[in-house]
């Protein structure tokens, strides 16, 4: 199988410290500045080997056990993310965080853009969700070629820290099923069914399988589709009787 696979980020970042100063009377937490929360990625990401366009922090880190800051790490068009920062523990001014990854809607779009121009033109990304950092969850993008859109799906492979694998891979609409079963039963048999009908869509996965209903005169025939192999947008499959 020919997968399109990408990383979204390079940095191994687990629990991190960082040195708050408070404000005000002994009782305030510690807190630590966005622009120090930034420098201390920074250099997380530069330890790690990647070097960060920029890093951007929404707010000051407040030392309070599950307190958040979310902060912007621009690595380059196809691996832009969002770093969760969440308050793990305070012992007096060194706060401990853990930073995990997410990767919004529309820096998911330009990713999948990103990567797929390298092979082909691409002229839109739509897709229905960002991605968060679970592995074997994912959502689904209508990518636009040459006025042509084709839908792919997204699969996280692996998280890591702030490392995120994942995959594109094409999907064969419920609709596009039925067209092409139709014309391969037709090419077979010497007859066009009059109606084929299947349960949903085909996923671009070796193996994955939709179950689809064949109607050609009085007869009526559930047949079995099984991908069998994937190379770019092309899905191969084959199919047989459902016993």
């Amino acid at each position: 199988m020919h997968a399109l696979r990408t990383t979204v980020a390079l940095a191994a970042t687990g629990a991190a410290a960082l040195i708050g100063c408070s404000s005000g009377g002994g009782s305030a937490p510690p807190t630590v500045s966005r622009d120090a929360l930034q420098e201390d990625l920074t250099t997380k990401l530069e330890d790690a080997g990647a070097t960060a366009n920029a890093v951007t922090c929404d707010t000051d880190l407040v030392g309070e056990i599950g307190n958040e800051s979310r902060c912007t790490l621009d690595l380059g068009p196809t691996s832009s993310i969002v770093a969760l920062i969440t308050v793990t523990g305070v012992e007096g001014g060194v706060i401990d965080y853990d930073a995990s990854p997410e990767v919004t809607q529309q820096q998911l779009e330009a990713s999948v853009s990103a990567l797929l121009s390298q092979t082909a033109p691409v002229d839109a990304v739509t897709c229905d969700a960002g991605l968060e950092p679970t592995v074997d969850t994912g959502t689904f993008c209508t990518v636009t070629s040459d006025g042509v859109p084709v839908q792919r799906e997204v699969t996280v492979q692996s998280v890591k820290g702030l490392l995120m694998d994942y995959t594109v891979l094409p999907v064969l609409r419920a609709d596009e099923v039925a067209t092409s079963l139709t014309d391969q039963l037709e090419s077979q048999l010497g007859a066009r069914p009059e109606t084929v009908e299947c349960t949903g869509d085909l996923q671009g996965r070796v193996d994955a399988t939709v179950d689809c209903t064949v109607t050609l005169g009085a007869s009526t025939q559930d047949f079995v589709l099984t991908v069998e192999s994937v190379d770019g947008t092309q899905v191969n499959y084959g199919f047989k009787p459902k016993t």
